[in-house]
């Protein structure tokens, strides 16, 4: 094909037809349109421009064309990948894999690079996680949140994972939206998409394998290491993380990256199910048995997701390989036993309902599953120029910023360490949140919780609910429902009028406002569960209370739905339980919207 002929060849479909917000992303799922799914921005100072995907129709099949591109923003050329990728798919293809991606071709483009093309496999997990579906009239925010289909999820991907590690293959980048589950269209909707639907468990694949590692068979070259940047959320594992510095330091070694095995992707898979099962805990269950959740079935889920990260801490203590046995078999039938029990059986062999609610916005991505960071360009030994090619003027200023740097703090956490060490308690609470949120700091969770424990031991409310919240989470320590209790209640029992905290900047201000509530919340929550506590529904009812008068919405939600069972209050009180639900309904939280449609209100 001449140059002109190919220039004219179009390598993008045309742009897909404005939808409402909910329909658009049920085209997204299920559309049979070409259209556009991930493009750069147009400004690249303003977004990521290093991948492009669209999706294509081939007869009644749908598959996606995927390139990786030349970055501006970033400096670095990523079309490389784009073949990694299509080498890795069709390794793992000609082994008649069960899980895995299938790849239909890949079409040189000579001077705009390789695409690669895959057959869809179905919505990702991602999108699964903004369909709100309904069974029996009764409504969930996902799928997910139903116990039986939460297990399922760890079944299945458990399952996909064991059939990649068994042949030394670690995906590396596990997340919800590098996973798809296609789904039974049981009856379609006036709009043309599926009514209801039904998860294809057994069909769950692995996508995105392009920063993968496979040395069996697609060896890291020296010069190219995994462009993969650390994310702010704690989706990578620490073992990851510290392969990621040996690889993109100005001397790198990919030592740490070709020893990765599969505790990078079980701690991955525990992220993904920590931040589901934090959805279910942190709202109060719905009606129809609490959707299979028991106390009991949620600590298991709970002893799941620390066997699944702990491998992690292991590797951290002790920086060993991996055990020869991988804990996987034993996993899944303890998982499949579970889910043989007669009412998790029943739910996953029935279907769901899509909710077509008008009021639905799509969240933002971000929020549930962390963009794989591209890494900068490395910066080489050899970049900078040598002295003698420097203009007088450069010598000036170099000179002019190393002086500066010296006398004055280089970043808001050198001010706030200095600070800190001195003893200042908001300082602390300061520099702990930094670390934490990986804000002005390189995220750091045991760095938080030393200087969290810090202002807590002074005083600082703020301080002390943190600490509880990486207590409970078990980030940065080990993880300890009663200590996390412990400080809860300090915080809890300050109440909200405390002082200002004066070395506070307005974003962390605003948090800390909030944090004496949340405590309050957190506490009541504890109690209403049993964490780290006797179980005591008028003491969880009392925390609600304080947290709600403040307006926490969560609380007013929990409490409202405390007055309506007649759990913890002297008298079951439907008007009561209105109105905390309209006071939470009122900020737009979400339950407490549906709980009043429920109830006719």
């Amino acid at each position: 094909m001449g140059l002109a002929a190919m220039r004219k060849t179009p390598v993008s479909p045309p742009a897909a037809r404005a939808l409402p917000p909910f329909a658009d992303h049920l085209d997204l799922m299920f559309g049979t349109g070409e259209r556009a799914i991930k493009t750069p921005d147009p400004d690249p100072d303003k977004g990521q421009d290093h991948v492009e995907v669209w999706r294509h129709i081939d007869g009644n099949q749908r598959y996606f064309r995927k390139r990786f591109l030349q970055s501006k923003k970033l400096g670095v050329d990523f079309r490389y990948w784009t073949h990694r990728e299509f080498t890795l798919l069709n390794e793992l293809q000609s082994r008649e894999l069960r899980h895995v991606q299938q790849y239909r071709g890949i079409r040189d483009l000579r001077l705009e690079g390789k695409q690669l093309e895959t057959w869809d496999a179905g919505p990702d997990g991602d999108q699964w996680q903004q369909v709100p579906v309904a069974r029996n009239g009764a409504r969930l925010p996902h799928l997910f949140m139903d116990c039986a289909h939460w297990f399922g999820l760890a079944r299945w991907l458990l399952a996909a994972l064991e059939e990649v590690h068994a042949l030394g293959f670690v995906h590396v980048d596990l997340k919800g939206d590098n996973f798809c589950l296609p789904a039974h269209r049981l009856r379609e909707a006036a709009d043309g998409y599926p009514a209801w639907i039904q998860p294809r468990w057994e069909e769950l694949r692995l996508i995105d394998f392009a920063f993968s590692v496979w040395e069996d068979c697609a060896r890291l070259s020296p010069d190219k290491p995994l462009p993969i940047g650390e994310s702010t959320l704690r989706y990578q594992s620490r073992q990851l993380l510290a392969a990621l510095a040996a690889g993109s330091s100005p001397a790198p070694d990919l030592g740490p990256t070709r020893g990765l095995d599969w505790r990078v992707d079980l701690f991955g898979l525990g992220f993904v199910l920590k931040q589901i099962l934090s959805e279910v805990e942190r709202r109060c269950f719905p009606e129809d048995s609490n959707w299979g959740w028991t106390a009991e079935r949620a600590k298991r889920a709970r002893r799941l997701i620390d066997d699944l990260q702990g491998w992690d801490q292991e590797w951290e203590r002790r920086k060993r390989a991996a055990p020869v046995e991988r804990p996987h078999g034993a996993l899944i039938a303890d998982l499949d036993r579970l889910l043989g029990e007669g009412d998790l059986a029943g739910s996953l062999a029935n279907g769901w309902e899509i909710v077509r609610d008008p009021k639905w916005r799509p969240q933002d991505p971000g929020v549930r599953t962390p963009p794989t960071v591209p890494a900068p360009r490395r910066r080489e030994r050899n970049d900078a120029l040598p002295p003698d090619a420097l203009s007088g003027m450069q010598k000036l200023k170099a000179i002019a910023k190393k002086t500066l740097s010296a006398l004055i703090p280089r970043t808001e956490a050198d001010r706030c360490r200095a600070a800190a060490e001195q003893g200042d308690a908001d300082a602390q609470c300061n520099l702990g949140l930094m670390y934490a949120n990986g804000r002005g700091a390189k995220q750091d969770d045991a760095e938080a919780v030393k200087w969290f424990r810090k202002a807590a031991e002074q005083g600082n409310a703020f301080a002390q609910f943190k600490l509880g919240r990486m207590y409970a989470n078990g980030r940065g320590v080990q993880q300890d429902e009663a200590e996390a209790v412990k400080w809860y209640r300090h915080a809890a029992e300050q109440g909200y009028g405390a002082a200002p905290q004066p070395h506070l900047g307005k974003w962390y201000r605003k948090a800390a406002e909030q944090g004496y509530a949340d405590a309050q919340f957190s506490l009541g929550w504890m109690y209403q569960d049993g964490r780290g506590v006797q179980q005591d529904d008028a003491e969880a009812v009392k925390w609600y209370r304080q947290a709600a008068e403040q307006g926490n919405a969560d609380a007013q939600n929990n409490l409202g739905r405390m007055y309506e069972e007649g759990r913890g209050v002297c008298t079951k009180s439907l008007a009561r339980a209105v109105k905390w639900y309209r006071k939470a309904a009122e900020q737009g939280y979400a339950d407490a919207q549906q709980n009043l449609r429920r109830l006719g209100r």
